[in-house]
């Protein structure tokens, strides 16, 4: 399974994350060694679309 980093709708229409929440969240987690769940309270990702992001990122 393929994780961009594009911004896609949802149900109702809303966009999601932005490229930018999920790059930055990977960004972080590499940069300062911090646990995937550390970034929810600031960009607003979830445990586990950090951890996708930050794979994709590293790919």
């Amino acid at each position: 399974m393929t994780f961009n980093f594009f911004a896609k709708k949802d149900a109702l229409g809303k966009l999601g994350l932005s490229s930018l929440q999920k790059c930055t969240a990977a960004i972080r987690v590499l940069a300062y060694g911090i646990a995937a769940d550390t970034v929810d309270e600031y960009l607003r990702l979830g445990e586990s679309t950090t951890r996708k992001c930050l794979e994709n990122f590293v790919e």
